[in-house]
């Protein structure tokens, strides 16, 4: 069939030559003729290869095809191709592409050399240290192209640097690079701390624990022929005498003779004891609080050492890897067990002592430098804009000086045209309050925008008074001397500039374009008739009150704790109950927005944040309602969820938090931005370097032969890895990467992702939010003294509360047959109302303030005190203390 491919291996490669082209139009004649004499039988069977699509990789059946093969002209693999005039071509993945942009890249710098010169003098190419990124990017480039350097995949990745180009190119990164670049400069002493007591712990490790991870259980005694073979008790049967000293492997005195081979019997992995699922033997030790071996196995030092013979403290450097690893807390409780298992659990104080002083203190002396470089440079891109706004001030003093000293010297030719100035004065006056009743603008929110007014901040009031005369008095001069030559004309244009520079304010000013004003004024507030504001004011009165507020935050609380109910299995009662519920949540928070809409009009309805949030959370409910039975639209019942953050509305502190948290996004955003960036370069860079070791050496980390989850091989997983090693979790990567790609390249990669990337710029997200949480945010909070709907609603209640409990204690009283109480009269002022009552609102000053019981009888009603509704003033009742009533009794 034409859908199987032709015999696997490279020998499918055929160069197309003339004779390729004969052979095709042989073939074409065949099923020509073939075809007329059998129909269309076979046409219809040939079809094809999907594998071998133009754009598709190459199927691993047939091998790597020859270099010399590649970016040449081949016969067509498909067998649906033979008979037509066609042929391919195959190419490595991405190499046109890196030609390309290799060519961009060239033209770039030529054009910057031509126009600037290379290296010889001010500014030229070479003087610019960005430049010098280019430079290095391009030679690799033609040297790995036209040179052999045997394995270039080192020298490949350097393309990779091109990303760091995007920093030039976006401004707000440029700050968060210098902040980085501080917080490496400032970490040199840190950092030169942090290796000296990571060196003295390692030494203190190498002495402690050499070759203890080398200990494990080996089957002894021996069985040979039926008889055990004693170590200890057969000394003649041993005569040479060999030391092996490796850290890999033994190192230790032993013996052996021709018939038994002692050093291939222990380490022979077969002879270890394994706990079920460890791919390590069970380590043992020979002190009194080690790990001991079950019967039948004696306690050894044989075999490697554990994690592929990379976890030991057998030499400096090892030793020196365990302490970063226990530094940084990634899976030290498994060196810890190891080394409790193999020199006795009295060494915990040593891994007591190094996460304390290394995870505790050093970790968090980092986060510390790395905070204060941000700030420092946060302070002095704060400082550079200060003294930017006092240099535009006394620019502005400067200007203002300059047409003072020019009104002065023309006020000397107009001291005999007094009444006219007066005059002038007069006009210029009722000039500026006809401004002042046009100077009202207002966007498409019905905020009103003022107009553009600078004044000198050292001018006082009585100057103000004599630039106006002043001014009144160069305008009479120009009026009248407008036969001098130029001045009319300087005059005109002074004031066209003025104008079409506050008519373009005023355009900047105006978000919406003219046309959204008309279409708002007639779809957007609705009041029709008379009838209808009546209606809307009701509801206005209804649906604002701070008790439906309480009550619609009692139904988040509720809708919350039903939707935590769900599990899995329920039963059908249980999960009937749970949907009628949330039918009646989102009824009532339909509800809810649909009565404030009309209460408040859409127009300024969407101009609070929190209904705007409201309208998406309820046209997503509806949404979910509507799709109810789709599979895999499930998902919108969780944004049910974000019904939680309206409690932010009645909670100022979550309310300060969640604004923090939003002004400092723009921040992280940069700070985000370069974090890709890292992450990208070293993705790439594990890839171009550890790539092809991945798998071509896969068996060594994987029992099947085939990739591990974790791995480096494309882009992707290598990104992954990137990620989790940010996370925190590099070690076991590393392992891998060690046994496949050696422990060079992959300690220095590894070391610089950790450095860079986790204790750098990671913890400069901690200092931006630190930054954000400062003293100065968090008391901004407290600023406001305003109280919501809710903590009005709960004062009303406990007001009640208070009040129905002095009506039943007097009650009791009288029954009792006991006189109540009176309470003592006290001066009350305005402070004492807003002690005892927390808002006044509606009170009817025709009653007296009565007293029952020391608890004032003051209930708040509905809305607050004076507001407007429609241009109609309701609920206007001004209560007066009495320390200050003018009535005498």
């Amino acid at each position: 069939m034409a859908t199987l491919l032709p015999p696997p291996g490279t020998n499918a490669f055929r160069r197309f030559t003339k004779e390729s082209l004969v052979e095709i139009e042989r073939l074409a004649e065949e099923r020509k003729k073939a075809a007329e004499v059998e129909g269309h039988e076979e046409e219809e069977s040939l079809a094809p290869n999907a594998d071998l699509e133009a754009g598709k990789s190459l199927p691993l059946i047939y091998g790597d095809p020859p270099p010399e093969l590649l970016n040449t002209p081949l016969e067509d693999l498909d067998p649906f191709y033979k008979p037509q005039k066609t042929f391919i071509v195959i190419t490595k993945g991405n190499t046109i592409f890196r030609y390309v942009f290799t060519g961009i890249y060239t033209f770039e710098a030529t054009v910057k050399v031509l126009s600037r010169g290379f290296c010889v003098g001010s500014f030229t190419f070479l003087r610019d240290p960005w430049n010098w990124l280019d430079f290095m990017v391009i030679s690799m480039a033609y040297i790995t192209e036209f040179v052999d350097l045997g394995n270039v995949s080192a020298l490949r990745t350097f393309r990779v640097l091109r990303a760091l180009k995007t920093i030039t190119v976006i401004p707000g990164l440029k700050t968060i690079v210098a902040a980085l670049i501080q917080s490496v400069k400032k970490m040199v002493d840190v950092m030169i701390l942090t290796v000296f007591a990571l060196a003295v712990f390692a030494l203190i490790g190498l002495q402690l624990f050499m070759g203890n991870l080398r200990q494990k259980c080996v089957r002894w005694p021996i069985e040979t022929n039926g008889t055990a073979f004693e170590f200890f008790n057969a000394t003649n049967a041993f005569n040479d005498t060999a030391s092996f000293n490796n850290t890999m492997g033994v190192n230790d005195t032993i013996y052996s003779n021709n018939t038994f081979n002692f050093i291939e019997y222990i380490e022979n992995t077969e002879n270890h004891y394994y706990l079920e699922g460890s791919p390590d033997a069970l380590l043992c030790g020979n002190s009194s609080d080690a790990g001991k071996c079950p019967e039948g196995y004696t306690c050894m030092k044989a075999g490697r050492n554990p994690n592929f013979g990379y976890t030991s403290f057998d030499s400096f450097g090892w030793s020196f890897l365990a302490l970063f690893r226990l530094m940084t807390q990634d899976y030290w409780e498994n060196l810890f067990q190891l080394i409790l298992r193999a020199a006795g659990k009295t060494y915990m104080l040593f891994f007591v002592v190094v996460i304390f002083l290394g995870s505790f203190y050093l970790i968090n002396l980092i986060l510390a430098v790395v905070a204060m470089a941000y700030d420092e440079q946060n302070e002095a891109t704060r400082r550079e804009a200060i003294e930017k706004e006092e240099e535009f001030q006394r620019l502005l003093e400067q200007l203002k000086n300059q047409e003072q000293a020019h009104l002065l010297g023309s006020r000397a030719t107009l001291t005999s045209k007094k009444s006219l100035s007066h005059h002038t004065t007069s006009e210029l006056a009722d000039d500026e309050q006809s401004l002042e009743h046009d100077e009202i603008v207002k966007d498409c929110n019905g905020r009103v925008i003022p107009r553009l007014i600078i004044r000198a901040p050292t001018i006082v009031k009585p100057l103000a008074d004599n630039e106006l005369r002043e001014r009144s008095i160069g305008s009479v001069h120009s009026m009248l001397h407008l036969d001098e030559p130029g001045l009319a004309q300087r005059r005109a244009s002074a004031l066209s500039v003025l104008t079409t520079a506050m008519e373009e304010l005023e355009e900047a000013q105006r978000p919406c374009p003219p046309g959204w004003y008309k279409f708002a004024d007639m779809f957007l507030k609705w009041d029709c008739c008379k009838p209808w504001v009546t209606f809307k004011n009701w509801v206005h009165f209804v649906v604002m009150d701070p008790f439906v507020d309480l009550a619609i935050t009692i139904c988040i609380v509720l809708n919350t704790l039903f939707m935590a109910m769900e599990h899995y299995p329920m039963t059908p009662e249980f999960d009937y109950m749970l949907s009628v519920g949330n039918l009646v949540f989102t009824g009532i928070f339909t509800a809810e927005m649909f009565f404030k809409l009309i209460a408040m009009d859409p127009y300024y309805y969407f101009q609070v944040g929190w209904n705007i949030f409201d309208s998406i959370i309820v046209t997503l409910s509806l949404v979910e309602l509507g799709l109810a039975n789709v599979q895999g639209l499930s998902v919108l019942r969780s944004f049910r969820l974000l019904r939680v953050f309206k409690l932010a509305k009645s909670w100022p502190t979550l309310n300060m938090l969640i604004k923090i948290i939003g002004n400092s996004v723009g921040a992280l955003g940069n700070l985000t931005l370069v974090l890709a960036i890292i992450v990208f370069i070293f993705a790439v860079v594990g890839m171009q370097l550890f790539g092809k070791s991945y798998k071509d050496c896969v068996c060594k980390i994987s029992v099947d032969c085939e990739l591990p989850r974790w791995h480096m091989n494309d882009f992707f997983h290598s990104f992954l890895i990137v990620f989790r090693i940010l996370c925190g979790e590099w070690i076991e990567t590393m392992w891998d990467c060690m046994e496949v790609a050696g422990p060079g390249m992959c300690l220095v990669v590894f070391m610089m992702v950790m450095v860079i990337g986790n204790l750098v710029v990671l913890n400069l997200f901690l200092a931006l939010l630190l930054s954000s949480f400062s003293g100065d945010n968090l008391s901004a909070g407290d600023d406001d003294g305003e109280m919501n709907n809710l903590q009005i609603a709960i004062g009303r209640i406990t007001r009640g509360i208070d009040w129905l409990k002095a009506i039943v204690v007097r009650t009791v009283l009288q029954l009792l047959g006991r006189k109540p109480k009176e309470p003592e009269e006290e001066p009350t002022d305005d402070g004492d109302a807003k002690m005892e009552c927390i808002e006044m609102n509606h009170l009817d000053t025709s009653g007296d303030l009565k007293m029952a019981d020391g608890i004032a009888n003051c209930l708040v009603e509905g809305r607050p005190s004076g507001f407007i509704v429609d241009g109609e003033l309701s609920g206007l009742n001004v209560p007066i203390a009495l320390g200050e009533s003018t009535l005498k009794t």
